[in-house]
């Protein structure tokens, strides 16, 4: 696939070697895979550049992946979430659904139902309430 109608992901992960693996694989199913260590540098990068879905850590260093995307949604930015945790009892599925989470992964996470979420959030647009909610 070129890079016209390339998917563009932002993968928010504090952990540099999952990090590199993560935007590497992506980049290998061809989806163009910017990465990101924190959460204000992710909000930073999103002030100028656009993405179809954002991968998120849910603990970052600066900030929670929930916390993010508050701060994301309350500047109107509507990019469809994806979560990653290592727990995800401490997650609240109706909160996220509302904020734009299509979908929560455990680590470590499967590549293949990573890209088959990545897809149902492509297709649902940005500003999209995922279906489930």
């Amino acid at each position: 696939m070129g890079t016209v109608g390339r998917k563009r992901i932002l993968v928010v992960e504090d952990d540099p070697h999952l990090q590199a693996i993560m935007v590497r694989l992506l980049t290998k199913a061809g989806l163009d895979a910017v990465a990101a260590d924190r959460g204000d540098r992710a909000f930073s990068i999103l002030e100028q550049q656009s993405f179809n879905v954002l991968l998120l850590d849910q603990g970052l260093p600066d900030m929670t992946g929930v916390e993010l995307l508050r701060r994301l949604r309350a500047s109107k930015m509507r990019t469809p979430a994806l979560m990653v945790t290592g727990d995800t009892s401490a997650l609240e599925p109706e909160s996220l659904c509302e904020l734009g989470v299509v979908e929560i992964f455990s680590k470590p996470v499967d590549l293949h139902q990573l890209l088959e979420g990545i897809a149902r959030a492509c297709s649902q647009g940005p500003g999209a309430v995922p279906e489930e909610c």
